[in-house]
């Protein structure tokens, strides 16, 4: 695919979601793509944990670096395939020491993807040698490279690379930002692995030179960036479904508790599949508590979303559901919905049964 060199500014961050290759399924709060555009155009030049990085450099020519020009969902043609490297963004920044072509990747939980080895596996023989000897020409590392290294740190890398190429700029930069603090959720390790290819010692928040490839001094460096909204109940709401969209969830389980309600909505995908979502209600027993028991306790949640009927009850099994009482079952799952009462009930739990079976089926077990 052939980069557009045609490029029209920005009008905030809700300009970014229509670059992505999935808007519907990228731009949504809690992950990188809403999080890195609002971080850069809330900047006005650098973010101000990306700036750190040059103001903190050994080398003094870059302790100016500035943002020239930046371009979100950047395409760069690779060999060995058609699939060009999209990064989140294209950034040429401007310092003494001349031009710095810099590839930022944003990550909000998201991983790395495959490794090398997963991407051979789904590549032609052909291709797999051809893009693998230009990334390792481009990045100043030597074959074999290791299979457990995650292939979009290889490419990523080359893109700057390459980019430098293209400017003539002296420096080529890979910046990945995270937007979340926790290692064991952010997939540092994955970088720590790739940086240490270089016989070098991984760090955050600093600039660390791998290489000199093509006469140009290649860095990497790992930010950590706060967010404009807090990830982990961004993620939350994003799973919640919007019951004010009639056309979109349906409630397919509803089901009495004591102090409240569990309910099970569900929506089909464009592709006819069902996902579902869990809603608890327990705002009845808030009532009954003081002001000092409720301290801590959460009396109305949504769950993640769940994939198919199987995700359904995963979602529900926290619950001994099927010995509650019933107050609604949609007609397409009552079949599904009474076999996991039978199974969890059994046969001798008649009057458990006859509750389960008026509701799903109504006046045909009365």
């Amino acid at each position: 695919m052939k980069q557009n060199r045609i490029v029209t500014p920005t009008c905030g961050p809700d300009s970014w979601k229509y670059l992505l290759a999935d808007p519907e399924k990228q731009w949504k709060p809690g992950y990188s793509a809403m999080a890195i555009a609002h971080s850069w155009e809330n900047a006005a030049g650098l973010p101000a944990e990306v700036s750190s990085l040059f103001e903190n450099a050994g080398e003094a020519e870059l302790q100016d670096a500035t943002l020239a020009l930046a371009i979100p969902e950047y395409k760069v043609k690779l060999d060995g395939g058609n699939k060009p490297s999209q990064n989140d963004l294209f950034a040429l920044l401007t310092c003494s020491g001349g031009l710095i072509a810099t590839m930022i990747e944003g990550k909000a939980r998201e991983d790395f993807g495959g490794k090398l080895s997963d991407w051979k596996k789904r590549t032609s023989p052909m291709g797999v040698q051809k893009r693998l000897a230009q990334i390792a020409d481009c990045i100043g590392l030597k074959e074999p490279i290791p299979d457990e290294i995650r292939y979009q740190l290889l490419h990523r890398t080359a893109s700057a690379i390459i980019e430098a190429d293209r400017f003539h700029a002296p420096y080529a930069l890979i910046v990945i930002q995270s937007f979340v603090n926790e290692d064991s959720k952010n997939h540092y390790s994955d970088f720590c692995n790739f940086i240490r290819l270089y016989g070098k010692v991984p760090r955050k928040e600093s600039l660390i030179e791998i290489s000199r490839p093509h006469g140009r001094k290649l860095y990497a460096a790992w930010v950590q960036s706060k967010p404009s909204y807090d990830v982990d109940e961004a993620i939350r709401q994003a799973s919640k479904p919007d019951l004010k969209d009639k056309g979109g969830w349906d409630k397919v389980l509803e089901i009495g508790a004591e102090g409240g309600s569990i309910t099970l909505y569900g929506s089909k995908d464009a592709n006819g599949e069902w996902w579902f979502s869990r809603h608890t209600d327990e705002r009845t027993m808030k009532d009954l508590l003081t002001e000092e028991d409720q301290i801590g306790l959460e009396f109305e949640s949504f769950s993640e979303r769940a994939k198919g009927w199987e995700g359904a009850l995963k979602i529900l099994s926290r619950y001994p559901w099927p010995c509650l009482y019933p107050l609604y079952v949609h007609p397409e799952f009552a079949d599904s919905v009474m076999f996991e009462v039978k199974k969890a009930s059994g046969e001798q739990d008649h009057i458990n049964l006859r509750h389960w079976a008026a509701v799903s089926f109504g006046v045909r077990n009365n």
